[in-house]
């Protein structure tokens, strides 16, 4: 038998190996006549592909994994599922105050998320002090005392060069208070980005503060917090693989918008999350969930690539 294809028998074997490891659960896929049915047969034969298929360009893999900001005049939309850090993207930017301000808003994703629990500079995170909130009664956060971005210069005293406000795309959120102040116009009330996660940036310039110029801007978030679990017929935050692929194939803006009742076989999707909920014990102590998903989907990818 060929290398290669001794290889691939290998590692089909071991898939089999594990589907059986598994049980019923995932083997119900591929009797399924739904919408899961119909994926896992077609994930497997994708993974078989997926070997003998040249590598990806690195573009994809860059723009999927990099946490680099994105300057792009049309960028795609991204989903984030589970606890992952993304580079910003370039939503708006101007200076105000004769150019002592420059304020910035960065796009992190589909809303609604969790949260955006941190944020970096470079590869460097910014700790976060919030004193105040702004007109809308949303807090404002800065930079905190001591940081790289709050001390002592030759130019200036010990204040916050760099302040943000966080927004989690949830429906109905207002526009950024502070941006509609400073802005003179340019951003008003109606630009909510409703739907969108993003962060308000303002830099208050300072070359001792900046020497490298405008920093890299990303942070580490908790993603979709609408994922749905007909188990305990909730809705919330979830890092369950089998559920963040349910909410993909049914989200109806940007995804695939199958048909919940029709097209999810909802029996095999509940035993595929039971699957990857169950408790695995470490090594080094303490437990953690067999299999999650962390990361985030770029549509500009195809479904088909997304779901493999």
């Amino acid at each position: 038998m060929p290398p290669v294809v001794a290889a691939i028998v290998g590692v089909v074997q071991g898939i089999a190996a594990a589907v059986g490891a598994i049980g019923g659960a995932l083997g119900g896929l591929a009797t399924a006549s739904g919408i899961g049915g119909a994926l896992f047969r077609i994930g497997a034969g994708m993974v078989i592909s997926s070997l003998l298929a040249p590598k990806p360009p690195r573009g994809a893999l860059a723009r999927r994994n990099s946490t680099f900001a994105i300057r792009q005049p049309s960028p795609s939309r991204r989903i984030p599922y589970g606890l992952t850090r993304m580079g910003g993207i370039f939503m708006y930017a101007e200076t105000t105050g004769d150019g002592e301000y420059l304020r910035m808003i960065f796009g992190i994703g589909d809303g609604p998320i969790e949260a955006i629990d941190s944020i970096y500079f470079d590869e460097k995170e910014v700790p976060l002090t919030t004193t105040t909130n702004d007109a809308n009664g949303r807090p404002i956060y800065f930079a905190s005392a001591g940081s790289d971005w709050n001390k002592e210069t030759v130019t200036a005293g010990a204040v916050p060069h760099a302040w943000f406000s966080k927004y989690t795309g949830a429906a109905g959120q207002p526009a950024d208070a502070t941006f509609i102040a400073a802005s003179d116009g340019k951003w008003t009330s109606s630009h909510t980005l409703d739907g969108i996660a993003y962060v308000a940036v303002t830099l208050l310039w300072n070359p001792e503060m900046f020497p490298q110029g405008v920093p890299n801007v990303s942070f580490k978030i908790r993603g979709r917090n609408d994922i749905v679990d007909s188990r305990s017929s909730t809705t919330a935050y979830s890092t369950n693989p089998a559920l963040c692929l349910a909410h993909y194939l049914t989200t109806a803006k940007t995804g695939p918008n199958v048909d919940t009742a029709t097209e999810i076989d909802d029996a095999a999707l509940q035993a595929a999350a039971n699957v990857c909920d169950e408790s695995v014990s470490l090594n080094a102590g303490g437990t953690e969930s067999r299999y999650t998903c962390n990361g985030f989907v770029d549509l500009a990818e195809n479904p088909a690539g997304i779901i493999n």
